[in-house]
């Protein structure tokens, strides 16, 4: 049976060793004490790192992405980067709905009445309560501040399917030979007359998302 290695057992093993080497049993004793350090540090298994938010997004949606290229051939890369920007890294999701998709007056599942801002080129735009309305002279837009309704999905699948369903709507059908194309497919959405977003930056927010994404999935 193997000595248990304890404060005394240092002592005693120290003292042994000054009968045999000389020294002092102090001296020993520290010497031994760092050995065992040494030993145990390595013997101790490594830390996992903690993974970043972004990496803990992609890890969650990621699955339901590709299952939803392999049916619609939309990248998944650029399924999880438009989730990931919509929702904040998962931190404004509404519920299920990581995609930000509202809720119009065909709806008729759940919903939830939410603050958000929109984009447009006039002050008449209407929403069931405008906060404020503001010229965003950047973006050469009027900024809207606004309450509007947004759906409420019951699972994840559910909102990957919705999700799946919009990107394929006849008024994105330009957008659909670039649909392999995270970046390209990006441009596409945002440049026909019916936009997923208002914002006029949306692409080009929306591609440093993708690239984000991108660096992780290679790792």
């Amino acid at each position: 049976m193997a000595t248990q290695i304890t404060p005394q057992a240092i002592k005693a093993a120290a003292e042994a060793w000054v009968k045999k080497a000389g020294g002092t049993a102090l001296g020993h004793e520290k010497t031994f004490r760092f050995m065992l350090d040494h030993i145990t540090a390595i013997r101790q298994p490594a830390t996992a790192k903690a993974p970043t938010p972004q990496e803990a997004f992609v890890k969650r949606y990621l699955p339901y992405a590709r299952k939803t290229e392999v049916a619609t051939g939309i990248s998944a890369i650029f399924i999880v980067a438009q989730a990931a920007l919509e929702s904040g890294w998962g931190r404004s999701s509404i519920g299920n709905n990581v995609f930000g998709i509202t809720a119009g007056t065909h709806w008729t599942g759940k919903k939830q009445l939410r603050s958000t801002i929109e984009y447009h080129d006039t002050k008449t735009v209407q929403y069931p309560e405008v906060i404020s309305i503001t010229w965003d002279a950047a973006r050469k837009k009027y900024k809207y501040l606004v309450k509007r309704y947004f759906r409420d999905y019951d699972s994840i699948e559910e909102a990957f399917l919705d999700h799946a369903k919009i990107l394929s709507l006849p008024h994105f059908a330009h957008a659909q030979p670039h649909k392999g194309n995270p970046k390209a497919f990006a441009q596409a959405l945002q440049a026909g007359s019916k936009k997923y977003a208002t914002s006029p930056k949306y692409a080009e927010v929306l591609e440093k998302v993708i690239e984000m994404v991108e660096g992780v999935v290679i790792q």
